[in-house]
C-alpha cells in the first residue's frame, strides 16, 4: 500500500478543515527519517506524524502523545524548532495529480513550507523558505539525480510532470479503445494498462475498476470491453471528482488491516467504511507510540514481503513454463518455412496464408504483412524464432536467480516474525 494521489487529495481536504489555523506547539524527532508536530487546532491537541522512510513513507495525525526518539536533534529538527514551532498553519495544498503535500506555516521568521513527498524509494521531507531549500531529510546530490537536486541553498524543484497520461475525469470510450489498440503484448493485463495511461490510477484503483468492469482482476487488455471499463470508471471516479471521499479499510479474516482507500472496495472481501481517511491511515499504520507500535509497524512490512513474493512466484512459474512449452517457438519456425514454400503463390496485398506443415496436423493460419515481400515476411518469423531461442538460453540462470530471490524473501519473513 502507498499514499496515491487520490488518498492525498482526501487527506488535504480533511486537514484543511482540521489543521489550518492551528498552532504548532512543539516539534519532535521520532527517528532519523521521521518527525512529529504537536498542533493545537479546532480546540484539541493532535500530533502530525511525517515519515520519509523510503520503504514505508507515512503521513497522518494521531491524538496520542508522541515522544522524541533520538538523543540528538537532526538538522531538519533544528530548523523545525526555529521556523515552525509557535507558528500557525495557514494553508495545505497538493500539486495536481502529485503525491506531494505542502504545509504553509507562518512563524516568527516569516512563512516556510514543509514539503512532504511520501513516495517509495524517493520519500523526502523538505523545509523550504521563499523557494529555497533550508534542509531536507534525504539530500539528493548530482550523483543521485542530475535533474532534480534536493540540497540546502538550492531552489526547490517539484517532481517532473507526468507525460503521456490522461486525466481520468474526462476519459472517453474512444480513449479506452485507443489504449487497448496501443497494447502490443497480447498477454498484458488490463490493470497494468490502466495504471500506465491514467493519472492517479494506483494498482489498487486499477484492480477495482477492472473487477467492476469484468469481474476478474486478471482480465487481459485485448479481451476487454471499453464501454464496461468506462462505466466502472465513472462509478468510482465521479464521487472523487466531486471530492466526495468514501474512506475505508480492508480487513482480512484474522482481523488484520491490509489496506485503505477513499472509495468502496469490491474486489476484496472485508472493506469497512470509516469516518475519515486519516482514521483509515492511523488504523492501518498505527501510531508510533505505546506497546503496540512495533507490531503495527510490522504490518506494512509483511504486506510488502507478500506482494514481492507473489510477483517472484508468478515470474518463476512463467519461466518454468517457457522451458516446457516449445509449441509457440515451433510455430514461428514453421510459419517462416511455409511462407518460403508458398512464396510464388502469394498475391500482392495478401494478409494471411493458410497451409499445412504436417499432413496429420491442422493447417496453420499465418499472418502476413502486405507491405513486405514473401521473403521478408518469412525472415520476420525466422527472426522471432531465433530471438525466442536466444531468450530460452537465459532461462535456467533466470530461474536460479528468481528462486534465490524467493528464498531471500522467505528468510526476511522469518526474521520479521522473530
Amino acid at each position: 500500500m502507498y499514499l496515491d494521489a487520490f488518498t492525498i487529495s482526501a487527506l488535504v481536504d480533511e486537514y484543511m478543515d482540521t489543521l489550518v489555523g492551528g498552532k504548532v506547539q512543539n516539534s519532535l524527532d521520532i527517528d532519523p527519517q521521521s518527525v512529529a508536530l504537536e498542533i493545537y487546532a479546532s480546540q484539541r491537541r493532535q500530533y502530525l506524524y511525517i515519515s520519509a522512510d523510503n520503504n514505508n513513507p507515512r503521513l497522518f495525525t494521531s491524538p496520542e502523545k508522541m515522544r522524541r526518539g533520538t538523543q540528538k536533534p537532526s538538522q531538519v529538527g533544528l530548523l523545525l524548532r526555529r521556523y515552525v514551532e509557535n507558528g500557525r498553519i495557514t494553508h495545505i495544498s497538493q500539486p495536481a495529480w502529485e503525491r506531494v503535500v505542502h504545509f504553509h506555516i507562518e512563524g516568527a521568521e516569516g512563512e516556510v513550507e514543509l514539503i512532504i513527498e511520501p513516495m517509495e524509494r524517493r520519500a523526502n521531507l523538505l523545509v523550504v523558505k521563499e523557494g529555497i531549500i533550508l534542509d531536507c531529510v534525504r539530500r539528493v546530490g548530482p550523483e543521485d539525480n542530475r535533474f532534480r537536486l534536493s540540497l540546502p541553498a538550492h531552489a526547490y524543484q517539484p517532481p517532473p510532470p507526468m507525460v503521456g497520461k490522461r486525466n481520468p475525469f474526462d476519459i472517453t470510450v474512444e480513449d479506452i479503445s485507443g489504449f487497448i489498440e496501443q497494447t502490443t503484448d497480447p498477454k498484458q493485463k488490463l490493470v497494468k494498462t490502466l495504471s500506465a495511461h491514467l493519472l492517479g490510477f494506483s494498482p489498487l484503483l486499477s484492480k477495482e475498476i477492472v473487477f467492476r468492469a469484468h469481474g476478474n482482476i486478471d482480465q487481459r487488455t485485448h479481451d476487454s470491453d471499453p464501454e464496461a471499463i468506462i462505466s466502472a470508471i465513472e462509478a468510482v471516479i465521479t464521487p472523487m471528482k466531486q471530492r466526495e471521499w468514501q474512506a475505508g479499510i480492508i480487513i482480512d479474516e484474522d482481523n488484520i488491516v491490509m489496506g485503505y482507500s477513499v472509495y468502496p472496495i469490491t474486489h476484496q472481501d472485508g472493506w469497512q467504511p470509516l469516518d475519515s481517511i486519516n482514521e483509515a491511515l492511523l488504523t492501518y499504520y498505527g501510531a508510533p507510540v505505546g506497546e503496540d507500535a512495533y507490531n503495527n509497524a510490522k504490518k506494512p512490512v509483511q504486506a510488502g514481503i507478500e506482494e514481492a513474493r507473489a510477483k517472484m512466484t508468478a515470474k518463476l512459474e512463467s519461466l518454468e513454463r517457457s522451458l516446457k512449452d516449445d509449441d509457440e517457438r515451433e510455430v514461428m519456425r514453421q510459419s517462416g518455412e511455409l511462407i518460403l514454400a508458398y512464396q510464388y503463390t502469394l498475391e500482392k496485398g495478401q494478409t494471411e496464408l493458410v497451409a499445412e506443415y504436417e499432413m496429420d496436423a491442422p493447417p496453420l493460419t499465418i499472418k502476413l504483412d502486405p507491405t513486405l515481400s514473401p521473403l521478408d515476411n518469412a525472415q520476420r518469423y525466422f527472426n522471432q524464432y531465433n530471438k525466442a531461442k536466444r531468450a530460452l538460453e537465459d532461462v535456467p540462470a533466470l530461474i536460479e536467480e528468481t528462486q534465490n530471490e524467493l528464498d531471500y524473501l522467505n528468510q526476511l519473513e522469518m526474521d520479521l516474525e522473530i
